[in-house]
């Protein structure tokens, strides 16, 4: 295990949660939780784990994250059942 393993694979953990928690939000249709996890989505890039050990996943959680805020739900459902489905159950 490369120095900064686990603090990535944690982050990476928050970010399946939190766009986990924008999709069952949208579906909801409770804009106070979509806001509260988009809030939470925008720290992504300037977490320490990020910045000191992945800052290339800074600019894949934008093609990843924006797309969702944009509205296109499905991308976001497809790419947590594909990357995230240890972390949430899917």
């Amino acid at each position: 295990m490369a120095e900064g393993d686990l603090a990535v694979s944690e982050v990476l953990y928050w970010q399946c949660g939190w766009i986990d928690e924008y999709l069952n939000a949208a579906d909801a249709g409770d804009a106070t939780r979509m806001e509260s996890a988009e809030a939470q989505l925008s720290t992504f890039p300037t977490l320490n784990a990020i910045t000191t050990y992945a800052p290339e996943f800074a600019e894949m959680h934008q093609d990843i994250v924006v797309p969702i805020l944009d509205g296109d739900l499905d991308s976001g459902r497809r790419w947590l059942d594909k990357s995230c489905q240890n972390y949430t159950n899917r």
